[in-house]
């Protein structure tokens, strides 16, 4: 079948055209501002979408608590080291259902050994000291200063939560947060780095 021509544009791409629009009409701005804030805005609504799926998949399954704070622990991680990203959308929201609600369930029955938290934690550093930050094609271009900061800045996120995770008496709570902080380390890991 010949190709029509037509372009397929997704809902996110039409609300978030609509909305650059109505800003555009109250705030003038070149066209390059006005794509930048358009792409913005439709990764907004992606984001905003996969949460929802992610949460409420949660919630449904009584993990709303759990998967938060693997969340958080994992966010912390990532804000500075990055790491890959699925292929799709599609896709992510479901890798995203997976990690987020599937490892908190698990850790919710199964606790990481006291003694194995460090060790854990230890390989997290060293796994971060190699590969992060972990830049998409699109920041590969970032200059030496940059990731070593972004890098040393994982490091010392890694350590804090380390030390809040030592000092936590819930079992839980300790597999949660170490969970998040792993899964954010082993995703720096890129195929065309090791």
């Amino acid at each position: 079948m010949k190709n029509s021509g037509v372009n397929k544009i997704s809902l996110t791409e039409i609300a978030a055209a609509r909305l650059a629009d109505w800003v555009k009409e109250y705030q003038s701005t070149d066209r390059r501002t006005y794509l930048k804030l358009k792409y913005g805005i439709e990764v907004l609504f992606i984001n905003i979408t996969k949460m929802f799926a992610v949460y409420l998949t949660a919630y449904i399954l009584n993990l709303l608590t759990a998967t938060i704070i693997f969340h958080i622990s994992y966010c912390i991680i990532r804000k500075t080291a990055y790491g890959i990203h699925a292929w799709t959308s599609i896709m992510c929201t479901l890798l995203s259902i997976m990690y987020f609600v599937g490892i908190p369930y698990l850790a919710t029955s199964y606790s990481i050994p006291g003694p194995m938290i460090l060790p854990i934690y230890l390989a997290n550093g060293f796994i971060l000291y190699l590969f992060a930050p972990s830049l998409t094609k699109k920041g590969v271009s970032m200059d030496y200063n940059k990731k070593r900061k972004l890098r040393n800045l994982s490091i010392v996120m890694c350590i804090v939560l380390m030390i809040i995770t030592l000092l936590i008496s819930d079992e839980t709570t300790k597999t949660l947060i170490t969970t998040g902080a792993t899964l954010a380390s082993v995703l720096t890991i890129q195929k065309n780095t090791i």
